[in-house]
């Protein structure tokens, strides 16, 4: 499935995408209860989110999540290649087609592969095929309740293949907001 919108010349592509130690799987009926088994965990995570797919909520959320177009959203699987586990999920979030962008958001990620490369990778991941695509801005919103999610932001700018500016948002739910464009020098390629 590829996604074009206005005169942006954004033509984001819903396919897998492949790095050293993961593959990013678009949503799909085989994986459901790989996702269900990666995510049913971490309650205190789950709390401040506006969905929440634990247990008896799963079902609702994965209907949305693979029932969306992917003009709205388009939701990945992350496996690690080590031992083919899914360990988590990613989605980028189409809105911002029309001014050039992408946002990326419900990520989550396995207590037990937090911390390592995990994160860094499918962040990087997504935001190279995103600029590869002709996205010229990428954005992350996260809960400031959120602490952990923002951890990863300054070394997403410190990979040297993007240039990241972050605000903070308030309202009803404060969120930060960072916006990460392709690096001059790489053009948002490795």
């Amino acid at each position: 499935m590829e996604l074009r919108n206005g005169d942006c010349n954004v033509k984001l592509e819903y396919i897998p995408l492949a790095g050293t130690f993961l593959r990013l799987q678009p949503f799909a009926p085989d994986l459901k209860e790989e996702v269900r088994s990666a995510v049913d965990c971490d309650p205190d995570a789950w709390a401040i989110m506006p969905i929440n797919p634990m247990g008896d909520g799963f079902d609702a959320y994965w209907s949305a999540a693979c029932g969306a177009p992917p003009s709205q959203r388009m939701a990945y699987a992350i496996r690690r290649c080590s031992d083919n586990r899914v360990i988590g999920m990613s989605t980028y979030y189409t809105e911002l087609l029309s001014q050039g962008g992408v946002s990326i958001g419900t990520s989550f990620l396995h207590p037990s592969v937090r911390s390592g490369p995990a994160n860094p990778e499918a962040k990087l991941l997504m935001l190279d095929h995103a600029f590869h695509c002709g996205a010229v801005r990428v954005q992350f919103k996260v809960d400031t309740r959120n602490q952990r999610s923002q951890g990863p932001w300054p070394s997403l700018a410190l990979s040297g293949k993007v240039s990241c500016a972050g605000t903070v948002l308030p309202g009803p739910v404060t969120f930060a907001t960072l916006s990460c464009f392709p690096s001059l020098t790489t053009n948002g390629r490795s």
